[in-house]
């Protein structure tokens, strides 16, 4: 059986003959599930957790409106929820216009299943857990909508008329394979779209909680001279983003100023920080560690 993590994926022509097990069902799994039945090929996409949203909502895209609404700004402090949410799966989204979705994927003749529980020999066993996974990642994508259609009303802005709502889900939640006999099926690739888990074995240092993250505090942890940026959810929603790291790295340069260099950080900004003489000077011999 030929096995690929979807971080060495590039396209179906790199694959063995043959039909396509992908297990994951997160932008990756599905992109790639969505690309490889397009080739022609068989795919069955065992689904676990994930969340939809529409790729464009009343002529926007969903991130021009996460990003008017406020969203990507809200920080721990103002939007204190538990950290089973602020760990849950990325968004499932593609490129252009289209909305990436199961509904998308069935129509294109890939067949999704629930989460993968096993294999014995050349069988594959999976949950009976599409039903509801389908039903919470179409949750999250009615709960969008309804934001945005709450924002335009509250703020009078003049927006498109609302999208019509999805398609149900359809009866093939209900004849979802709980076990497939990858041989017999022709199932020659089996694509693991499961994520990453990031690896802090080489900071030895005590900070870190019982699930293997960083403690910090705006990026700041107990061990000196030891900083993070670019976590999930570190100060706001966006801290993990390109575009939101920028307001974490300028309050860590000002605290880095302040308690390391000794000068005030008063009114500081990034450029003032970065262009500080005695920054210039101390660059090469300040023992201070950035984890990004």
């Amino acid at each position: 059986m030929f096995q690929l993590h979807t971080g060495h994926y590039r396209n179906p022509a790199q694959l063995p003959d043959g039909d396509v097990l992908v297990v994951g069902a997160g932008p990756s799994g599905q992109q790639i599930a969505e690309e490889i039945a397009l080739a022609g090929r068989r795919v069955v996409l065992s689904v676990g957790r994930h969340r939809t949203l529409p790729r464009r909502y009343q002529v926007r895209d969903t991130h021009w409106w996460m990003d008017r609404m406020g969203s990507f700004e809200r920080t721990v402090d103002t939007w204190p929820i538990p950290r089973p949410v602020r760990n849950a799966p990325a968004f499932v989204l593609a490129g252009g216009c289209r909305n990436l979705d199961l509904r998308r994927l069935v129509a294109n003749g890939v067949i999704p299943t629930g989460r993968l529980t096993g294999l014995t020999g050349p069988t594959a066993w999976f949950a009976d857990d599409l039903a509801a996974s389908a039903a919470a990642a179409d949750a999250n994508l009615h709960a969008f909508r309804a934001s945005v259609d709450d924002f335009v009303a509250r703020t009078g802005m003049i927006a498109g008329l609302p999208d019509d709502p999805p398609a149900p889900l359809g009866s093939w939640l209900e004849t979802a394979p709980r076990r497939v006999p990858l041989d017999r099926m022709g199932i020659r690739s089996v694509i693991w779209a499961t994520g990453y888990r990031r690896d802090y074995s080489w900071i030895h240092a005590p900070v870190f909680d019982a699930t293997g993250e960083p403690v910090q505090r705006r990026g700041v942890t107990a061990a000196d001279g030891l900083y993070f940026l670019g976590l999930r959810w570190m100060q706001r929603r966006a801290s993990d983003t390109i575009h939101g790291v920028g307001a974490d790295a300028a309050h860590l340069a000002e605290h880095i100023g302040h308690t390391t260099l000794g000068w005030s950080t008063e009114g500081g900004l990034w450029s003032t920080f970065v262009d500080h003489p005695e920054v210039r000077s101390q660059r090469r011999s300040c023992a201070v560690g950035v984890v990004a």
